[in-house]
């Protein structure tokens, strides 16, 4: 980023003191940032499946947010001087969170374990068509030839993908189902997130749904965390870890918001469109991952009509919220007008 003023504007993303400006005409510093965030996402499968090797998913997941969600409060706190909530925002947050890394992480985690990097990838993203279809229903969004255009795309794609699925066996079919539905965990979470974005900076909402989601995840966690073989955990293993808690899920954080403020929302989340290509070559080159030619026809097929849903008259929102499922969990979208935190400095 660029410092002073790139540092400066950075953290007012952060903290929800988001200035109006418009995006820069030409490629920078941020896109560099929004694309890194793009990239550091699509290696995200590929890490998780290689971390699943040595932890059970309830324990990874657990792990991992538990670290996160302590960076993510650290950061709060050092950019706001503050992270406190009103008890009202409370159960909106706890909402969020159950849906965006309770319920996510669970379907997310299993069904990642059963399927390839590759497909978990491709199905992740194209569940943002179907988040935009929620939109619509929830935000009144129009709903014009376009999108449905491409809804039917990406469930035709889908339809193929699923159905080469079945030549690999129940385990594989479930992977990919599951795997789908988490995705759209993630996108109805982003959609329910307008009213307090409003009040909070993405930054406060995202430090909170993450240690509600936290909550959720611990029990199973615990239940989990005898069957851990630690001394047969793997080197790699951790690392794997530490990317996606760090890398993954902070990181990203700085990258994405530090740039979405100079380049818009419509080049930012058209950069964060390419996660699933990059997804399936990361796992290619890093696993072996590969993919018959009916699942990239599939794929393909998907990925354009969740394209042409995404690039549809939407609103702000909805097209975040879009972006964020073809991503998931965390961070949390910026509203639609992004106002001001009320939270001042010296509040905890």
């Amino acid at each position: 980023m660029q410092a002073p003023s790139g540092a400066e504007r950075a953290a007012g993303v952060c903290a929800g003191r988001q200035p109006a400006v418009r995006a820069s005409p030409g490629f920078g510093w941020p896109d560099v940032g929004v694309l890194g965030a793009a990239v550091l996402w699509g290696l995200n499968y590929t890490s998780v499946k290689v971390a699943l090797d040595d932890f059970p998913p309830l324990v990874f997941g657990s792990l991992r947010f538990l670290i996160a969600t302590s960076l993510l409060f650290g950061l709060l706190a050092f950019v706001e001087q503050g992270v406190k909530v009103t008890p009202a925002d409370k159960g909106r947050l706890l909402l969020m969170g159950a849906l965006s890394i309770g319920i996510n992480q669970v379907l997310f985690l299993d069904g990642l374990r059963r399927t390839s990097a590759s497909i978990g990838a491709i199905m992740f993203a194209c569940a943002s068509a179907f988040t935009i279809m929620l939109a619509v229903y929830l935000l009144g969004e129009r709903a014009g030839p376009r999108l449905w255009a491409g809804v039917v795309l990406a469930s035709g794609g889908i339809a193929v993908i699923v159905g080469q699925a079945t030549a690999g066996g129940e385990q594989v079919l479930i992977g990919d189902v599951e795997v789908f539905f988490s995705a759209l965990a993630v996108g109805l979470s982003s959609l329910l997130a307008k009213g307090v974005l409003q009040r909070y900076s993405a930054l406060r909402v995202t430090a909170w749904s993450s240690l509600w989601g936290l909550c959720c995840l611990l029990p199973f966690g615990a239940i989990a965390l005898p069957t851990v073989q630690w001394s047969h955990v793997r080197a790699h293993s951790w690392d794997a870890l530490a990317f996606t808690a760090v890398g993954a899920s902070v990181v990203t954080l700085i990258l994405w918001y530090g740039g979405i403020a100079h380049v818009g929302v419509v080049r930012a989340t058209a950069y964060g469109y390419l996660q699933p290509i990059l997804g399936v070559a990361f796992a290619a080159v890093l696993l072996g991952d590969q993919l018959t030619a009916r699942q990239l026809a599939g794929g393909a097929v998907a990925l354009v009509g969740t394209w042409l849903a995404s690039t549809s008259t939407l609103s702000r929102t909805a097209r975040l919220a879009a972006a964020q499922t073809a991503r998931g969990p965390a961070p949390a979208q910026t509203n639609a007008r992004h106002r001001s935190s009320p939270t001042r400095k010296g509040s905890n």
